[in-house]
This record gives C-alpha cells, sequence and structure tokens, in this order.
C-alpha cells in the first residue's frame, strides 16, 4: 500500500482536527445554552417596584437626590399629573407601591433591612457621581428641615448615601430611602470581571 505525502497527511489531519473542534463547541453550545420556558416568548424586564408608605417622599428623594427622571400617572385617577416612579440610567422603570405603616413593613426591629435592592454598574466618574448624590442629598435634608413644622426632620430618618468601600473587585457604595430600598452603585477596577 501506498502511503500519501506528507502535505496530504498534514492537510488530512488539519481537516480532522478542525472537525472535531467545531463539533464540540456545537456540542457543548447546545449543552451549556438549553432552551427555557422565556425563549418561546418576547419578554422584557419592565421595571421594579418599592414599597413605600410615603409616595412624594420617595419620588422627591429619588428625582431631587439621584437626579432621576419621574414616571407620571401609570394608572388613571382623578389626581392630575403626579409621579409615581422613576426611570433609572437604562430607561428600566421603578414604581412604589403604597404600602401600610413603617412599622408594618418593618416589625419591631429598629433595623429595617432592605425592603428591594436595584444594581447600577458605573463604567466611569465613580467618586465624582457619589460626592454629587452626597452633596444634592445635603442640600434636600436642608429645605426639608426648613420647610417642615411638626417637629420631624428629614436628617432623622433612614435616607442615606454609604461610603465608598473597596472590594477586591472594585468599589461599592449604596443608597437607601426612608423605606430601607436600595440602590447599589458599583465600579469593577480594570481586568477584574463586573461583580454583579
Amino acid at each position: 500500500m501506498k502511503t500519501l505525502p506528507k502535505i496530504a497527511q498534514a492537510f488530512l489531519l488539519f481537516v480532522l482536527y478542525t472537525a472535531v473542534v467545531i463539533s464540540t463547541m456545537a456540542i457543548s453550545g447546545k449543552v451549556i445554552q438549553r432552551k427555557t420556558l422565556y425563549d418561546k416568548f418576547l419578554i422584557n424586564l419592565e421595571g421594579l417596584a418599592f414599597q413605600s408608605t410615603d409616595i412624594e417622599r420617595s419620588i422627591r428623594f429619588y428625582i431631587q437626590v439621584l437626579d432621576f427622571k419621574p414616571i407620571y400617572n401609570r394608572t388613571d385617577t382623578a389626581e392630575g399629573d403626579k409621579a409615581d416612579g422613576f426611570l433609572l440610567p437604562d430607561n428600566r422603570k421603578v414604581f412604589f407601591n403604597l404600602s401600610g405603616t413603617e412599622q408594618e413593613i418593618a416589625g419591631p426591629s429598629t433595623h429595617k433591612g432592605s425592603t428591594n435592592l436595584g444594581i447600577i454598574r458605573v463604567r466611569n466618574g465613580f467618586k465624582k457621581l457619589h460626592s454629587k448624590i452626597r452633596s444634592r442629598n445635603e442640600l434636600l435634608r436642608a429645605k426639608y428641615i426648613k420647610l417642615n413644622k411638626d417637629g420631624t426632620t428629614f436628617a432623622e430618618n433612614l435616607e442615606n448615601i454609604s461610603e465608598i468601600k473597596e472590594q477586591s473587585w472594585g468599589y461599592e457604595f449604596r443608597v437607601s430611602d426612608h423605606m430601607g430600598n436600595e440602590l447599589l452603585f458599583y465600579y469593577t477596577k480594570k481586568f477584574s470581571k463586573p461583580r454583579y
């Protein structure tokens, strides 16, 4: 029997190797990307719903401190153009559901914990954004204290902007409203994978 020349052997080996690689990729892709129920339907995350005992106060905080755009009446009511939510930077919606009292939601504990958590990745200007949000929060607190005459102040409640915390993968800070709803802002260090 005659053997193939070395060039033909190399070519056949290359074709066989390529076929094995492509087959492996096709099979692993089918295993990894399994079909789910949602592959059969057109589905899109529209937004989130946060709990609040005082929707006006919640809206004021998210619009004036975080500078999010308001969403106006999603229901047909006689109240006119009253904001009942806001848009996140990627135009995802966050609405507020009117709840009972803060005590009913929080229970007897003085630390409510987070009712809801939204996560926002910041790609540049992380520390500057944090500084601006803190400044805007202090301005709103000062304004609220001057306007409120019933003895309570905005500063006594739990609206809070945390300090920046450094993690092994990057940085994060949390913003929480008076109900304990939180937005976590994070920035990933170069050459690190996104945290969330």
